[in-house]
């Protein structure tokens, strides 16, 4: 993260200092996002410099300027105005010879990676009237960075909030946001409060006023949780089938790791109702987690397993998913004959209106209590159960009365 707003580019010699910083192992299976001064032509622009693997994927040239308030960004650089395609950019000399890489996109677009789709939205960007991040959301960008360097004011940071909160409630997508933390030798003073945000709920933010040199705000996420919710949202679906196009660049390359299923285990606590077999806490997570967060046997099993797995093992996690999807599939067909009844519940099962899914399952469900199974012999060994689409963050929220409003 860089000021670029109070113009200090002066100071540096910032392509030898990313040049270092790609030479050493600091950007190896890991995605970076590096903020630094451009010049293309005759014009400077303010830049997000992407980095992979040693490498640069491409340069994500700063659209709208901040020039109001205590900004003057208009004072040093030029608006990014091409939207329409990436460009090529003739690197450095010096850059080119020590990465052996002569060109990279330059402009306006998102990365597609194998497995997920990424964009930079950067600083003021964010609070503009039409933000990028709506017409990437619909090219199917499921992950946002942005670097900011935002000063502290008073309710400033709940206006940030909002807005990250915002940008992917009602489109999905996992927000993260970095702010620059301190003092830059002038009257202002940047707060921080990093954070990762995912389908509008906060899974993750950093401290603010904080005197550390570095803060790390880290947070384990399941992509699907994206695509669930942006195909439940038809709107959605009819936007992005006339969107407009935006330009990517392919990186032939997975950037998500396997899932880590391994917990801590202790004593389970007995607390369940005799006559339903669960409680009802546990009765309203299995609620939301089946119709918020349309879980089925499996990913219940994997959100549940961070929930509880201080409490319970994995055979009895195991045991009480399935216990609830066996009655939920016996009782299930009752709700087409059940009365119609006030809805007051987000994840209500009524389906006269609201829950319009099938109504006849097998209550046996092999399949998925099958890799249930497989899932919990893989830890009952002491391995690690890993898999390509692991959940997890689809249960942030889960508990929460106010998921699914």
């Amino acid at each position: 993260m860089w000021l670029a707003k109070d113009g200090n580019y002066r100071e540096l010699k910032w392509w030898e200092c990313l040049k270092e910083l790609l030479l050493g192992d600091w950007t190896d299976d890991i995605l970076c996002s590096f903020g630094m001064p451009v010049i293309k032509g005759s014009e400077r622009y303010n830049c997000q410099v992407l980095c992979l693997n040693r490498k640069i994927v491409m340069i994500r040239a700063k659209m709208w300027l901040a020039n109001d308030g205590n900004y003057r960004e208009l004072r040093w650089f030029t608006a990014w105005k091409q939207k329409d395609q990436l460009e090529e950019f003739q690197l450095p000399s010096e850059i080119s010879e020590a990465l052996s890489q002569k060109t990279v996109p330059f402009g306006y677009g998102f990365m597609q990676f194998l497995d997920t789709a990424v964009a930079a939205e950067v600083c003021e960007e964010l609070f503009t009237p039409i933000p990028p991040h709506t017409e990437l959301a619909l090219n199917g960008v499921e992950v946002f960075m942005n670097a900011s360097g935002s000063h502290h004011q008073l309710r400033k940071l709940d206006l940030r909030m909002r807005a990250f909160i915002g940008a992917t409630n009602t489109r999905g997508g996992v927000y993260m946001y970095s702010n620059h933390q301190g003092c830059d030798g002038g009257r202002l003073y940047y707060d921080g409060c990093a954070c990762i945000v995912v389908n509008g709920e906060v899974v993750a933010q950093g401290s603010q006023f904080s005197i550390k040199d570095v803060e790390v705000v880290v947070a384990q996420i399941d992509l699907d949780a994206v695509a669930s919710l942006r195909g439940s949202i038809s709107s959605f679906q009819e936007q992005a089938g006339s969107k407009q196009h935006v330009s990517s660049v392919n990186v032939p390359y997975k950037l998500c790791k396997p899932f880590n299923l391994q917990m801590s285990l202790s004593s389970p606590q007995k607390l369940d109702e005799v006559d339903m077999g669960m409680t009802y806490n546990e009765l309203s997570a299995y609620g939301r987690l089946r119709k918020i967060f349309r879980c089925g046997p499996v990913s219940m099993f994997k959100n549940l397993c961070f929930g509880w797995g201080s409490k319970l093992s994995p055979s009895e996690v195991a045991d009480k998913v399935k216990h609830f999807f066996k009655y939920y599939s016996i009782n299930r067909h009752k709700m087409t004959v059940l009365t119609p009844s006030y809805h007051a519940e987000s994840y209500s099962p009524e389906d006269n209106r609201f829950d319009l899914r099938q109504f006849l399952y097998n209550s046996r469900w092999p399949y998925q209590f099958r890799k249930i199974d497989e899932l919990v012999d893989e830890l009952s060994v002491g391995k690690d159960a890993t898999t390509p689409n692991g959940a997890g963050v689809v249960a942030a929220g889960s508990a929460d009365p106010k998921a699914g409003l």
